[in-house]
């Protein structure tokens, strides 16, 4: 249920552990044979590829030898081919290959002069080489290509954006569909690069990709149906501190989205136990006078809208104090990020072999990024930020955006991109909710290590994500939306 994702230097030394396959263009071949399949397949919608008209934008690298041997299949299918050589020169083989099948190579005034026959734009000027925005020619193009809104196949990752980061600076090709090899690449997962790829497809050219670092594609076992022979307890109990007289609200969600999780009970602690209760009555309000350690639970969650007070921070203290995973949101990082010695108790968990997840969105990473004294741009690379942070605070980071990162601070797990409905108050503390109950589940369940909490907060944003996607825009329509836990497969 997810997919390798893999760095250019990753990709480039997969490749290279097959020397006699660059050597002789195979794998150039092969990758050119998948960008024509998924092209024909394309014209074939439009009616047909004989007599169509294709454009290929070619840089100068391997990349523009994959297109123009793509176009060479397809001026074999019978479809018209042009190529646009964008720095000057084209790969020569390619480039030899290319006119012998009658392909025509042409300059931006033509290419232009033809922008109303054009029924597929293939993108080969950069690829995995891709690191800042596109200039001259190419830029030219790629801003003719957007207005026209002509269907754009990019070659591995779409010129112009950053195939490392995800970052996009400047001009970039917005394709509709992208083509890449053996596995994805960060650009493919990491928005805003990931809004430019459109559609990604992965083609089999016979090089093993394989990665720790993941993009989640579906919720494995996370919220699978319970074995019939538990009870309440080893179902798992989450604590919640979340809540206060000014943001009830926060309570609501986070303790509703909890309960539809799979654990076996929640326990609420806060001010607005009436409210909670009075909208999930099997939650057990516990008030908050006080933390009872000797109550059963097995993962914590705190600080959705608890405010920033004396009585939140020592709450916040308790709950960092107990050897349980604990998921930390809002006002808790927000308090994380303000005092010195809740940093050193966070920092001091993952010593003591404790499981944490903060779930920041950019600004209160950027507030814990200040408490830290840590200076980057999540702007420009999100990944790397997100790692630093991690290492920084010593515990699982999951950063909020429009594609969804956790982290560890040396690999990650991405989600899809998400919907705008997320987008909206309160939907973080649905998130929140959600992954804390699943942890108690599965933390009460028996052995749960650092890497299935990453897993379990990613298989949680998909969920999250998926409600969204059947509801109106607002937090409470998530509830709605959040399926039942699945009963095809039983689990702990």
């Amino acid at each position: 249920m997810s997919l390798p994702v893999l760095s250019a230097d990753a990709v480039r030394a997969a490749e290279a552990a097959f020397p006699e396959h660059l050597a002789d263009g195979t794998l150039m071949q092969r990758a050119a044979a998948a960008v024509a399949s998924e092209c024909i397949t394309v014209l074939k919608d439009l009616g047909g590829v004989v007599g169509r008209h294709v454009l290929l934008l070619v840089g100068s690298g391997a990349n523009g030898g994959d297109a123009l041997f793509a176009g060479v299949r397809l001026a074999k299918r019978g479809a018209a081919v042009c190529a646009l050589p964008v720095a000057g020169r084209m790969h020569d083989e390619g480039q030899r290959a290319f006119s012998a099948a009658g392909g025509r190579i042409i300059d931006v005034n033509r290419a232009l002069e033809m922008f109303d026959q054009w029924d597929l734009v293939i993108d080969g000027m950069v690829g995995l080489g891709s690191t800042r925005g596109l200039t001259g020619i190419a830029a030219l193009m790629a801003r003719a290509i957007a207005d026209a809104e002509l269907f754009t196949v990019a070659v591995d990752v779409p010129s112009g954006v950053h195939a490392d980061t995800g970052a996009v600076d400047g001009v970039a090709i917005d394709a509709d569909l992208t083509v890449t090899f053996g596995a994805l690449r960060r650009a493919h997962v990491i928005a805003p690069a990931a809004i430019n790829c459109g559609e990604v497809l992965v083609a089999d050219i016979g090089v093993p990709m394989d990665s720790a670092d993941r993009a989640v594609t579906g919720q494995g076992h996370w919220f699978q149906a319970p074995l019939p022979n538990v009870d309440k307890y080893t179902r798992g109990v989450v604590g919640i501190v979340t809540g206060s007289r000014r943001y009830p609200g926060a309570a609501l969600l986070s303790t509703a989205a909890a309960t539809r999780s799979g654990c076996g009970m929640v326990r609420y602690y806060g001010p607005a136990k009436d409210d909670v209760v009075a909208a999930q009555p099997e939650v057990v309000a516990e008030g908050r006078s006080g933390i009872d350690r000797s109550k059963r639970v097995s993962a914590w969650l705190v600080g959705c809208g608890m405010g920033l007070d004396g009585k939140a921070l020592d709450a916040l203290r308790s709950v960092l104090d107990m050897r349980t995973p604990v998921v930390v949101d809002a006002d808790a990082i927000t308090l994380i990020a303000e005092h010195r010695s809740l940093r050193e108790a966070l920092m001091s968990r993952r010593t003591s072999g404790d499981l944490t997840l903060l779930t920041p969105h950019l600004g209160e990473a950027l507030r814990l990024a200040q408490g830290f004294d840590l200076k980057f741009d999540f702007h420009g690379d999100r990944l790397r930020a997100a790692k630093r942070l991690a290492r920084a605070c010593g515990c699982l980071i999951l950063l909020k955006g429009p594609t969804t990162i956790i982290t560890d601070g040396s690999h990650f797990l991405a989600t899809p991109l998400l919907g705008a409905q997320l987008a909206t108050a309160g939907s973080g503390d649905v998130l929140a909710g959600l992954i804390a109950g699943a942890a108690a589940r599965w933390a009460r369940a028996g052995d749960f290590s650092e890497r299935d909490f990453m897993e379990l907060a990613a298989a949680s944003a998909l969920r999250h994500s998926a409600a969204a996607a059947v509801t109106d825009n607002t937090a409470s329509d998530l509830l709605v939306g959040l399926a039942p836990v699945e009963s095809a497969t039983m689990a702990p």
